[in-house]
């Protein structure tokens, strides 16, 4: 089932439609925005199967051009597809989709050569999805944050930050080799 309540935390096991729910939003999202974009990537704990997962698609779209005239535009047309703007963080414009009671697709807007907010993503989702042992340790990891936080999105996110970081270094060093 997709969606959850904004603020809260809920992890699901790995669901066999989230690659297909993707899909068909990337789909929707390509014809709409054509040539806006360079690239649309389905990442987050959704994208890594063996992974517990909040139940919201995650996406992130990288930009050739990130000026206001060009932003403005693509925010009205990820309002005509139901998204909100949200917050505008160093290099990334997220939007969320569906009404707080069920928030359903995120999707961050990035400099397509932004280290931080579109190579580590990458990074992260794919070292995961390659690697077992990394997989089972974030799922305890995010077990544990959930019975401390599952009213705190915040912290619970805030909790995972270290991880995060090292599985990125990690993903930088077995590049290297």
């Amino acid at each position: 089932m997709l969606g959850l309540k904004r603020g809260t935390v809920s992890l699901v096991s790995d669901h066999n439609t989230w690659s297909q729910l993707f899909d068909a939003e990337k789909n929707s999202l390509e014809k709409i925005l054509g040539d806006n974009v360079v690239a649309i990537k389905h990442v987050g704990s959704t994208a890594i199967k063996g992974v517990l997962a909040k139940p919201i698609i995650d996406i992130r779209i990288a930009m050739r051009l990130f000026d206001d005239k060009k932003l403005k535009h693509i925010e009205q047309i990820l309002n005509s597809l139901g998204y909100t703007r949200m917050h505008d963080f160093p290099g990334r414009i997220f939007f969320a989709k569906g009404p707080e009671e069920k928030r359903t697709y995120y999707i961050s807007l990035v400099k397509e050569d932004d280290e931080r907010e579109w190579d580590n993503t990458i990074l992260f989702r794919d070292y995961l999805r390659n690697h077992e042992e990394a997989r089972e340790a974030y799922n305890q990891l995010k077990q544990t944050l959930l019975k401390k936080y599952a009213d705190n999105r915040t912290l619970y996110t805030k909790g995972k930050e270290d991880f995060i970081e090292n599985i990125i270094y990690k993903a930088k060093l077995s590049f290297k080799k």
